[in-house]
């Protein structure tokens, strides 16, 4: 599907193609990075690093997976000047080789399409309402989110950032199956009886990124496309509180606008978070499975440093 034909004549009027936001300086990414070391010393503890896998993890409704991109990528942005939107291309395309994936070439297919606008929840709306199959209110064909009620809470969302991604059932080898079929129908026993498999998988088919424009000015270039990067390579809970742990996520917070300002680049615990995601055993039994993947992947990756 090319997400970039959702974009009715009307919907792109209201698209934020004046001006770009004012950015804040950018702060070196060193001094960034030794912040954070400072800020989180002595925490970097199994216990913690769980709390922060199950946080901020959202499992497909009904599949009881989680899902991640396959091979490729390929970002659209609308609504940003040329030169800014190349540079978030580059960076989300620069986040996707570290985790393995590929990014496609100029011209290809979009799968993860980005908005910005002024108007955020004018311009969603329009879009579900007229594109209702794209965002899998009627779920077809395997396709899987996480249901009517969060579509309406992102499409109604007051946040900077709101993300909306649909995933879709595929066999543990990437074949297409049947419109219905479920990974908990389909799971097997392998190996021995302590060990199972599923025979199905979650792959996410495409990502909706909507940005207000209006709560861009003062922040860091460079972050605001890092927090873009790692909320269309991992299906993330809009709704956590991740304030006491490490994260690009907080960039938007209330109350640490400052230090959201200084922070240039994904941290240390976002990369070992989407590493571990990447890594994690794509057809198991369960999202529990693959957060426990996750954390003892990013237990070692955070206490090697």
């Amino acid at each position: 599907m090319n997400l970039r034909r959702i974009l009715t004549a009307s919907a792109v009027a209201l698209l934020f193609l004046g001006g770009a936001p004012s950015f804040a300086q950018e702060t070196p990414p060193v001094a960034a990075t030794q912040e954070q070391e400072i800020v989180v010393t002595g925490q970097r503890t199994e216990e913690v690093i769980r709390a922060f896998v199950g946080e901020i993890a959202v499992a497909a409704r009904g599949e009881n997976q989680i899902a991640r991109w396959d091979r490729k990528i390929c970002p659209g942005i609308s609504g940003m000047r040329s030169r800014y939107a190349r540079a978030v291309i580059d960076r989300m395309a620069k986040r996707a080789f570290e985790v393995g994936l590929d990014v496609g070439e100029p011209g290809c297919q979009a799968n993860i399409l980005v908005l910005v606008t002024p108007k955020p929840t004018e311009v969603t709306r329009q879009m579900l309402e007229e594109n209702k199959d794209a965002f899998g209110w009627h779920a077809q064909r395997g396709q899987r989110t996480q249901g009517r009620d969060a579509l309406r809470a992102f499409v109604d969302s007051k946040a900077a950032v709101r993300w909306w991604h649909v995933s879709k059932t595929v066999m543990a080898d990437g074949a297409t199956i049947g419109e219905g079929a479920t990974a908990d129908a389909a799971s097997v026993r392998v190996g021995s009886v302590s060990r199972l498999s599923r025979s199905t998988r979650l792959d996410f088919g495409s990502v909706f990124i909507v940005v207000d424009a209006n709560q861009l000015d003062g922040l860091s270039f460079s972050g605001v496309a890092d927090y873009l990067a790692m909320v269309a390579l991992a299906q993330l809970d809009p709704d956590t509180d991740t304030s006491q742990y490490p994260t690009i996520l907080n960039i938007f917070s209330a109350g640490v606008t400052d230090a959201a300002a200084t922070t240039a680049a994904l941290t240390d615990w976002d990369l070992a978070y989407l590493r571990g995601l990447y890594g994690a055993k794509r057809e198991a039994t369960s999202a529990r499975s693959q957060q426990d993947d996750i954390a003892r992947s990013m237990n070692r990756d955070l206490t090697r440093q």
